[in-house]
């Protein structure tokens, strides 16, 4: 069985909840004293009333939400494309999810959905990418920024952040979703992947299941074999924190629930 402090909740398994006008905090209250989780991750989109409708993040909300959690490793997840084209310094996107993330936990997680088919991998892309994710994890001197594979096939994405990492070991690292390799076709090789990581390049790991080419709002058995995965995370000494984001559902709670005895039962049959 893990420690209930490795684990986690990404807050977009809680849309349909906040759609319905519960608080995000109310959530989170839930998550810590009914689960014991401890790690959470606000993600863009699903902040509630802590994101304005543009959908940016409000930096003095999130300190104040953090104050009210000391407990909680939060970190704040925001899309942007930094696969597709050079990131301005400049850009007051930019530097508004730097701020919010400074004030929520100092942790900027960070995916680019922009579709595989406008990705042209070349030299200068792979330089552009480097440079994009150096400058990132510079401007998070004390703090952190994880970057999520998404719709970059694994081939693509590894080589560039790796390159990326080898210089920012302390602000840089990977937010692994194993699920989403099969986005990409790399499905197929979640455990060989797995295995190739290095454990201290990790930052989180995502715990989500797809069955018919689709997140479940479930975590139990599918496509991805995470009976393996966890094996391969245990026999590597993996000590980062598992966070669930499974799809959104009106019974996330009993989801979670099921879902905290399906991994258990994996944990007890890795170990």
């Amino acid at each position: 069985m893990i420690d209930r402090s490795r684990l986690g909740i990404v807050s977009n398994c809680w849309q349909m909840q906040l759609a319905e006008s519960v608080p995000l905090e109310e959530l989170i209250a839930r998550a810590t004293q009914d689960f014991g989780f401890r790690q959470i991750e606000l993600r863009q989109g699903s902040l509630g009333t802590f994101e304005n409708s543009d959908r940016t993040p409000n930096s003095e909300m999130l300190a104040n939400l953090a104050a009210r959690f000391p407990e909680v490793s939060f970190d704040l997840a925001v899309e942007l494309p930094v696969f597709a084209e050079p990131v301005d310094c400049d850009d007051s996107r930019r530097r508004c999810y730097l701020e919010a993330a400074s004030a929520l936990s100092g942790h900027l997680r960070i995916v680019d959905l922009t579709p595989c088919s406008r990705v042209e991998p070349s030299g200068d892309w792979l330089t552009m990418t480097v440079a994009n994710l150096e400058s990132l994890a510079n401007d998070l001197p004390d703090g952190l920024v994880s970057i999520e594979h998404s719709l970059q096939p694994w081939p693509l994405f590894w080589p560039a952040f790796e390159r990326a990492w080898s210089g920012n070991r302390e602000t840089l690292r990977l937010c692994f979703d194993p699920a989403n390799l099969w986005l990409t076709g790399d499905g197929g090789r979640a455990a060989e992947i797995s295995q190739s990581i290095p454990v201290e390049s990790l930052s989180m790991v995502h715990l989500k299941q797809r069955r018919e080419n689709s997140t479940r709002p479930s975590f139990a058995d599918g496509d991805v074999d995470w009976q393996s995965l966890l094996r391969i995370f245990v026999d590597r000494d993996y000590a980062g924190p598992f966070l669930f984001e499974i799809a959104p559902s009106e019974t996330v709670w009993e989801e979670l629930d099921d879902g905290l005895r399906y991994l258990d039962a994996l944990l007890n049959e890795a170990e």
